[in-house]
């Protein structure tokens, strides 16, 4: 979804492509988010989705995140990774592959498929601090899927504060 605040501080939303489920190739990819991306000056959403496919992320994983990255046009850009469907391995691996292309958050999830766990919210945050570390820019981490409640606000936000302070104390 492509967000801009209108007359009113009326937030309105386009939808991107792919969601909430990624698909495509990273030309499709690449066309569906410009078109989104050209109605406004706010954010891009794009879904990563976990295929069948044994090596992912692996380069067609790369190729959509390259794909999302040229075509929303210094929009800001949340990769949804969808944490739920992947493991520890994955998780970092899609997370690294993100922000080396350029994605402003890492979104946890959609919901669709699933919660963020506490893991997934530690994973994805101590893998944005670290490259923090590394690079220019403060990519930023969407907790989403399954935070219902203050109190599950509170925990993952308290976890994600954890892994900052970890790896940069």
């Amino acid at each position: 979804a492509v967000g801009r605040r209108g007359a009113g501080g009326i937030v309105r939303a386009w939808v991107a492509g792919g969601f909430p489920e990624g698909g495509g190739s990273r030309d499709g990819v690449r066309y569906d988010v410009r078109a989104g991306g050209s109605s406004g000056d706010g954010g891009v959403d794009c879904v990563l989705e976990p295929r069948d496919e044994g090596d992912f992320p692996g380069e067609a994983g790369l190729a959509k995140l390259i794909g999302m990255r040229e075509g929303s046009q210094g929009c800001l850009l949340k990769v949804i990774v969808e944490a739920p469907l992947l493991g520890e391995r994955g998780l970092r691996a899609v997370t690294r592959m993100a922000l080396a292309t350029g994605a402003d958050f890492v979104k946890t999830c959609t919901g669709k498929r699933g919660i963020c766990s506490d893991e997934a919210a530690r994973i994805i945050a101590y893998e944005i601090s670290r490259h923090c570390l590394a690079f220019d820019g403060e990519p930023g981490l969407k907790l989403s899927g399954g935070v219902s409640s203050k109190g599950d606000a509170e925990r993952l936000i308290g976890i994600v504060s954890e892994q900052d302070q970890s790896i940069s104390g």
